[in-house]
């Protein structure tokens, strides 16, 4: 008897799925920097012991004066390049070279409109 031969609609499924999950995020405003923070975030519980996620805030939002003009913005307590970072390491490597602490450590960095510096002190980078 000859097996059956598989359809590849796993596949398929899982393109879709992908697909519509991409289209909901890019809808509702969801910026890449906040998205591939919270993988990070996920990747840090996954490998930290003792990591407390609710520490560290992966959202962006705009402050906005009585006429809607944007006075402020605050950005992901990991940058898109330090949440990667996170995201292709080890757990062990970021255990053992400190990211777990500086992660926990991580804040948003808030930016006044009328100034291209944070208004908040700036915390050290998390991942290299």
């Amino acid at each position: 008897m000859i097996p059956a031969r598989s359809t590849g609609k796993g596949g398929v499924i899982a393109i879709v799925v992908a697909l519509i999950v991409g289209i909901g995020v890019s809808c509702n405003g969801f910026r890449e920097d906040e998205v591939e923070c919270e993988q990070a975030v996920n990747r840090l519980k996954e490998c930290c012991p003792v990591f407390n996620s609710a520490q560290l805030d992966c959202s962006y939002s705009e402050r906005l004066d009585c006429s809607d003009n944007v006075t402020g913005r605050q950005y992901p307590a990991l940058s898109l390049d330090e949440s990667r970072c996170v995201q292709n390491l080890p757990c062990a490597a970021l255990v053992d070279t400190g990211v777990c602490a500086r992660a926990q450590s991580a804040r948003s960095r808030v930016v006044s409109s009328d100034s291209t510096t944070p208004s908040s002190a700036p915390t050290a980078p998390v991942c290299r």
